[in-house]
Parts: C-alpha cells; sequence; structure tokens
C-alpha cells in the first residue's frame, strides 16, 4: 500500500497511498515546503502535492556516505521532506542538515514505511515533527504515528475500495462487523 509498485502485486485491488494520506493529514495543519530527497519519490509523490511549491534533491552515494544537493534557493521556512519508506534515515539526515545549513527555520519528515535500521533514530532526531504510519509498530517512537494503517485498511474495505470486485461483501454482509467487533 505504500509503493505504486503494490498495484502489480494487487492489480485487482483498488489502494491507497500511504504517503498520500499523511500529506493530507499533514498539509491541512502545515504549510511548510515540500522536499523530495531524490527524483525517484518526486515522480512518486509530486502530483499529491496539487499547486504546492517542493524542491527536488540528487542524491550521489560514495560508499557509505551521502551527498545531497539541489539548485533551488532555501527560504527562512519551514520544510518537509516526503518519501515511501526510510531505513537508515542517512538520506533524510543529509538533505535535513543542507536545508538547515541553508536558511531552513526547521524540518519535518514524512514516510509512509519504517523498517529502521539501528542507526535511523541517530540519524532522526534533526526533525522537528515525524509522520509516518504503525506498519513497523516496534520499530518507531509512537508520537510519530500518525496514521493507523488497520484502520486505514479498515475504512478503504468499508468504502469498498479494498475489496475484490465487491464480491466478497455481497458473499457475506456481516464481515465487516466480524472484522471490527
Amino acid at each position: 500500500m505504500h509503493a505504486e509498485q503494490s498495484q502489480f502485486a494487487f492489480h485487482d485491488l483498488k489502494f491507497g497511498s500511504l504517503v498520500e494520506t499523511l500529506w493530507a493529514q499533514y498539509s491541512a495543519i502545515n504549510d511548510s515546503i515540500a522536499v523530495f530527497p531524490d527524483d525517484g519519490a518526486c515522480k512518486r509523490y509530486s502530483k499529491i502535492l496539487k499547486d504546492r511549491p517542493y524542491i527536488t534533491f540528487r542524491k550521489v552515494r560514495d560508499g557509505a556516505k551521502r551527498i545531497v544537493s539541489t539548485d533551488s534557493k532555501i527560504e527562512q521556512k519551514t520544510y518537509v521532506i516526503i518519501d515511501d519508506l526510510v531505513r537508515s534515515g542517512g538520506t533524510m539526515n543529509e538533505v535535513a542538515k543542507y536545508l538547515m545549513v541553508n536558511g531552513a527555520t526547521s524540518v519535518d519528515a514524512l514516510f509512509a514505511h519504517a523498517p529502521f535500521e539501528a542507526t535511523a533514530a541517530k540519524n532522526l532526531d534533526i526533525f522537528k515533527e515525524v509522520w509516518t504510519t504503525n506498519t513497523c509498530i516496534n520499530l518507531v517512537p509512537n508520537n510519530w504515528v500518525k496514521l493507523d494503517v488497520y484502520l486505514c485498511v479498515l475504512d478503504m474495505y468499508e468504502r469498498r475500495c479494498l475489496s475484490f470486485d465487491g464480491s466478497i461483501r455481497r458473499q457475506n454482509p456481516k464481515i465487516l462487523h466480524d472484522l471490527n467487533p
């Protein structure tokens, strides 16, 4: 559900993007400039921003080191780095440091999935706010979880967005009651 690649594995299901849902909640209460840590994230998620401004970074790996850059001017504003998943947090950290050194007042992080490595907590302590889901609930602090995936999936199912062409519901109309006692 967190990446568009899910379309191919589950082509007969309609799905929602967890990043899109997080962004809708985040952007309703924050006027931050969106930042994509690389071209891949920009291609996947720039369409959810509508007319909001955004910046895209370039990333080059030199062994374990990440070198990030952008041609965009950094203003004295709040930025939010958006991506689908974070493992080590290294790229997010480098992008946040670049933004802060070049004039950002603060930087937030927004990502759907957090299969963290041991270094992630240290790399993510630079952010003012972190917005994520509970897909890896034992790996992320509770205060970072802004979207409960179980409730999101149940909501999509109830709206028939996550049903096999509606046939499950027709065969057993009480399935929702059984799923949510």
